[in-house]
């Protein structure tokens, strides 16, 4: 997808007169340009280092159904009702459990948190699977926590026998505190009389006692599964669940999956932009694009920046070497940046040089507060619509990757 790039280049001019051994200067006060854009990029400028400057060759297609199925669930995180949807202060990320794509059933055991799951799962045709994941941010030990996953099959019949080969393979799991086998018990979900229930009480020196309760529902071709970690009881467990699916079902039933035999065919790169960015490190696990939803995946502020988002007409996130971000139009793309800046501001990072030859372009840096921090480095450029982001511990490479990444967007 072509970009047009319009690059102003500014002049000096000095203007003189040597008559006789005497320069005359003439009065007047200079007036700058009526079309100089103080915005405008100074390619001249740009430090690229060694990352390339042109955009790749055309992506293709996926080629097998395992690859098709990866992107098929970019497109399902658009379907997925993430915790904080249920909970406003379920918008910390990481610790335990996942958020991702489940490319195989023994992913789906991982994610899941249960290795036991896996034969249940392999042996129904199993296509793919997406989970996320969040908590609400205290002290290990003491924090609630709540998963959502969507595990998709070839059939409804698939789904179904999944879900009751699971419900037989639940009988007990490990237990990381205790550190031995714990029975589960089955526990009713509120208003959801087909998903199947299995809890236990988690006790430890120190710790508040944690309700971890799970749930599984067939629905069509999908399995449903929820976890949710409780500080005050099962029932309190089970009732967020309920609410989770209340939300969920019709939600999944929206999305249109991409029929099995036709997974091989989808194009890894439909809009042409993923090309036109740095290539992703084998190491990155969900690189693609991604729908708005999906851009919550990786925000640290999901619930302010859905909002920012709405707002700005966002709805494709490329991630590949970077981010790369489309919004309604250059106002748009400028105040995403904007917002941005604010959110990493008000986590106490501070605001750094830009980036040279990208005037538009602004940066932040993370200040090392202890032994165990390290800096960090931050920038994004608007071009037209679109916004790039780059991050990553040494701010030179940062704004080279930044710099490389804005001309391989705007090459023709």
């Amino acid at each position: 997808m072509p970009i047009p790039l319009q690059v102003r280049l500014g002049a000096v001019v000095a203007l003189g007169m040597l008559v006789g051994g005497c320069t005359q200067v003439q009065p007047g006060d200079a007036v700058r340009d009526p079309g100089f854009d103080a915005t405008a990029p100074v390619l001249a400028l740009l430090e690229t280092g060694n990352y390339p400057t042109t955009p790749r060759a055309p992506l293709g297609n996926a080629g097998t159904p395992e690859k098709g199925a990866i992107h098929d669930a970019h497109r399902m995180f658009e379907h997925l009702v993430f915790p904080f949807d249920v909970d406003p202060s379920l918008t910390s990320s990481g610790g335990i459990g996942g958020t991702g794509i489940m490319k195989s059933p023994e992913a789906a055991g991982l994610y899941l948190e249960n290795k036991g799951l896996v034969p249940a799962i392999a042996a129904h045709n199993f296509v793919t699977g997406i989970a996320h994941s969040a908590s609400d941010g205290k002290d290990a030990g003491k924090r609630q926590f709540l998963r959502n996953a969507v595990l998709q099959f070839r059939s409804p019949e698939d789904a179904t026998a999944a879900a009751a080969a699971i419900a037989e393979s639940t009988a007990s799991r490990y237990d990381e505190y205790s550190k031995k086998d714990t029975p589960l018990t089955p526990q009713p979900i509120p208003r959801h009389p087909d998903a199947v229930g299995r809890g236990y009480v988690s006790e430890g020196e120190g710790l508040t006692t944690s309700y971890i309760l799970s749930a599984y529902t067939a629905h069509g071709p999908y399995l449903l599964s929820q976890t949710f970690i409780s500080r005050t009881s099962m029932d309190a467990a089970a009732e967020v669940i309920a609410n989770v699916l209340d939300k969920q079902i019709p939600e999944i039933d929206k999305f249109q999956p991409t029929p099995y035999d036709k997974l091989a065919e989808l194009p890894i790169d439909p809009t042409g932009l993923l090309a036109r960015m740095l290539e992703p490190s084998d190491k990155l696990l969900m690189y693609g694009g991604f729908g708005p939803r999906g851009l919550l995946l990786f925000e640290p502020h999901p619930i302010e920046s859905q909002k920012m988002i709405a707002e700005n007409g966002v709805d494709f996130l490329g991630y590949e070497n970077g981010f790369l971000i489309r919004a309604r139009d250059t106002e748009g793309s400028t105040k995403m940046l904007d917002g941005y800046i604010q959110q990493y501001l008000d986590d106490g990072w501070s605001e750094a040089d830009g980036v040279p030859g990208l005037p538009a372009a602004r940066c932040v840096e993370k200040p090392v507060t202890d032994k165990y921090s390290r800096a960090e480095t931050w920038c994004g450029a608007p071009q037209d619509r679109y916004l790039l982001q780059q991050s990553g511990a040494q701010g030179v490479e940062v704004r080279q990757s930044l710099s490389a990444g804005y001309l391989m967007l705007a090459a023709k």
